[in-house]
C-alpha cells in the first residue's frame, strides 16, 4: 500500500481540529485517527486489486531507429467496481519514451487504453519487462500497488533515408531491362533477352542483321542487366566510423536541429548497404555481408530475393560502433575464405589517412587479384562546406584553413586506393547511396563482373 497526499493531509486537519482543545482533545485526537484508519481500511478494500487487472503493452516489433512509433497501455477492470489507475513503465532509456506513466479510469468489465510515443536512440533488441500498477480508491487515502510481469521484445533496425530514391532508381533499372525504350541510363544491360522490331530511338549498334535478313524488316536486340552476379558487402565499424556526422552541412546561425539530427559514420553507410542491397537483389543478384571491426563480427551469406534485403537489416540492428582500430586484413582474408566466386567487393569504411595507409592500401592486393573492390567512404559535409565558405570571423578562416587540408588529405588518400586497383566513392551522406548503385550499374553494363 501507498498512501497518498491526502492521508497526511486527513492526519493534519485532525490535528488541526484537536489543537485548541488543549487537554480536553485527547480523546478527540484519537477518535480522529482511528476514523482515519477505518477510512484508510474502507479505501484499501473497495479498490480495485492490481493483480485482478490485465495490463497490456502493445508496440511494433520492428521499429526504426530516430523513428517516432506508437506505444499503447490496454489496462482490462474484469471487476464489478470502477477502478482509478495509475501505471508506470519500466522502459530502457534509450527508447527516449515521452512519458512513460498514464492515467486511467476505468469502468466495471471495460478496457480502456492509453498512448504514448517513443523514438529509439540505439538500434538491436530491447527487452521490455514489466509495468508497474497502483489501484487508487474511492476515498483517495492510499494506492494499492504491483508490478506486474508484461514481457515485450522489439527490434530497433536502422534508418533507411535513400529508400524512396532507392525505389525510383530500382524502377527505372528494371524497366529499362524489360526492353521499354525512356532515355539512355546506366545500368541497361549486356545478357540478350530477346528480338523486336526496330524503331527510331533505337541505337544501329543493337540491330541484329542475321533476324533482319530473315524477317526482310529491321530487327534489334534486347538485353537485360546480367543476373545472379554477386556483391559482397564488407561493412567496418571501427574506431573512425563512431565519428558523428550529418547528412546536411552544419550552419552556423541555425545548428541546434542539425546537431540533434547528427548520426555516426556507421548509420550512413548501413543506408548505402541497403540501398545497394535493395538494387542489386532487385535486378537478380546476390549480395551478401561481412561486419567487421578489429576482429570479423558477422557474416550473411550472398543470396537474392527480398528476404535478404530482410536478412541485411537484421544483420545490422546488432552492429555498433567499436572505438578499435579496423584490420582490414583479417576482414579481406575472412572474405576470401567464404567467398571464392568473383565478386563485386564493397568496403563501406572511412578515409582516414592513417588507417587506410597503414592497413588497407597494403591489404587490397588480397582482393584485387580475384575481386573487384569500390571503396565508398561518408563525407562529412559541414567539412566540405567550411572549406568554401567566406570566413567572417579569424575563427572561421582557422576552420576553413583546416577544412581545405582535411579535404586535400581526403583526396590523396582516394589516389592511394584507386592507384591500387579500387573504385573510390567518396560522398556526403545525402549523395553517398546514389553513387554508390551508379558505380555498380556501371559495373553491370560493362560486363565488368
Amino acid at each position: 500500500m501507498i498512501p497518498t497526499r491526502r492521508l497526511p493531509a486527513a492526519l493534519l486537519a485532525v490535528g488541526l481540529v484537536v489543537l485548541p482543545m488543549g487537554t480536553w482533545g485527547a480523546g478527540v485526537w484519537v477518535l480522529g485517527n482511528v476514523a482515519v484508519l477505518v477510512a484508510v481500511v474502507v479505501d484499501v478494500v473497495l479498490a480495485v486489486s492490481p493483480r485482478r487487472m490485465d495490463v497490456q503493452r502493445e508496440v511494433d516489433p520492428v521499429l526504426v531507429i530516430d523513428t517516432d512509433a506508437r506505444l499503447r497501455w490496454v489496462v482490462t477492470n474484469p471487476t464489478r467496481r470502477r477502478a482509478r489507475v495509475h501505471l508506470a513503465d519500466a522502459l530502457p532509456e534509450s527508447l527516449r519514451a515521452v512519458d512513460r506513466r498514464a492515467r486511467l479510469v476505468v469502468p466495471a468489465g471495460a478496457r480502456v487504453h492509453a498512448d504514448g510515443t517513443v523514438r529509439p536512440a540505439r538500434r538491436g533488441v530491447h527487452d521490455l519487462a514489466a509495468i508497474t500498477v497502483r489501484s487508487r480508491g474511492p476515498l483517495g487515502l492510499v494506492d494499492r500497488q504491483r508490478t506486474l510481469p508484461v514481457h515485450t521484445r522489439v527490434r530497433v533496425h536502422p534508418a533507411f533515408p535513400s529508400r524512396q530514391e532507392t525505389e525510383l532508381r530500382l524502377h527505372r533499372a528494371l524497366r529499362l531491362s524489360e526492353g521499354v525504350r525512356t532515355v539512355r541510363l546506366r545500368g541497361q544491360g549486356t545478357d540478350f533477352e530477346s528480338l523486336r522490331d526496330y524503331t527510331p530511338d533505337d541505337e544501329t549498334r543493337r540491330i541484329d542483321w542475321a533476324a533482319t535478313a530473315r524477317a526482310l524488316r529491321p530487327i534489334v536486340r534486347t538485353y537485360r542487366a546480367e543476373r545472379n552476379q554477386h556483391v559482397l558487402i564488407l561493412l567496418d565499424h571501427g574506431r573512425t566510423m563512431a565519428g558523428r556526422m550529418g547528412r546536411r552541412p552544419i550552419d552556423d546561425r541555425h545548428d541546434g536541429p542539425e546537431l540533434l539530427g547528427r548520426a555516426p559514420r556507421l548509420e550512413h553507410a548501413m543506408d548505402a548497404a541497403m540501398a545497394l542491397t535493395r538494387i542489386a537483389t532487385g535486378l537478380g543478384d546476390r549480395v551478401g555481408l561481412v561486419t567487421f571491426s578489429d576482429v570479423v563480427t558477422g557474416t550473411l551469406p550472398p543470396r537474392g530475393g527480398n528476404a535478404q534485403m530482410t536478412r541485411l537489416v537484421q544483420a545490422l540492428a546488432d552492429i555498433e560502433p567499436e572505438l578499435v582500430e579496423p584490420d582490414y586484413r583479417g576482414a579481406f582474408g575472412e572474405a576470401l575464405a567464404r567467398y571464392r566466386r568473383r565478386a563485386l567487393v564493397v568496403v563501406l569504411t572511412d578515409l582516414a589517412a592513417g588507417p587506410v595507409h597503414e592497413s588497407l592500401a597494403p591489404a587490397l592486393p588480397l582482393l584485387g587479384r580475384r575481386h573487384l573492390v569500390l571503396v565508398a567512404a561518408p563525407a562529412d559535409p559541414s567539412v566540405g562546406s567550411w572549406a568554401v565558405d567566406a570566413p567572417r570571423d579569424p575563427t572561421a578562416a582557422y576552420r576553413m584553413a583546416a577544412a581545405v587540408e582535411a579535404e586535400a588529405t581526403r583526396r590523396r588518400t582516394a589516389r592511394v586506393l584507386q592507384t591500387g586497383g579500387a573504385t573510390v566513392v567518396d560522398a556526403v551522406p545525402t549523395l553517398l547511396p546514389g553513387r554508390i548503385v551508379d558505380a555498380y550499374l556501371d559495373l553491370k553494363a560493362a560486363g565488368a563482373l
